[in-house]
């Protein structure tokens, strides 16, 4: 069994012209929000980044 990776492009972006507030981020993706797709775990749709991101004003 072979595992298929992809990558996939936002199909939207988020403008903020001010930028975001100052704070900290966290950064997280999730795949078939909707379960379109069928699957044998449905518990792996979703990956979180490792760090933070800091934003100063």
């Amino acid at each position: 069994m072979t595992r298929e990776h992809r990558v996939v492009q936002p199909r939207s972006h988020l403008a903020q012209p001010n930028g975001p507030a100052p704070g900290v981020y966290y950064v997280g993706a999730i795949a078939d929000v909707n379960g379109a797709v069928a699957e044998g775990n449905e518990g792996n749709n979703t990956r979180m980044a490792t760090g933070t991101i800091t934003v100063t004003p």
